[in-house]
């Protein structure tokens, strides 16, 4: 919510971690997926969501649903 919060958040974060990573939320009808390894792009592959859920499978569905 604030910079304070982050500062208060990451230095209990860091009490266990040597590095934090961050990503801006956007929100998508898909969720893209990037895998890199020693800075070059492996594969990129995109996950449509279920209606009304913020998965790709809702598994609470009685007919299941998948993004």
């Amino acid at each position: 919510e604030s910079h304070s919060e982050l500062r208060t958040q990451a230095l209990k974060l860091f009490k266990s971690s040597e590095l934090l990573l961050a990503q801006e939320y956007l929100y998508t009808e898909f969720d893209w997926r990037i895998g890199v390894l020693n800075k070059k792009t492996l594969y990129a592959c995109q996950y449509f969501m279920s209606k009304q859920h913020w998965q790709i499978y809702n598994h609470s569905s009685k007919k299941g649903s998948e993004g």
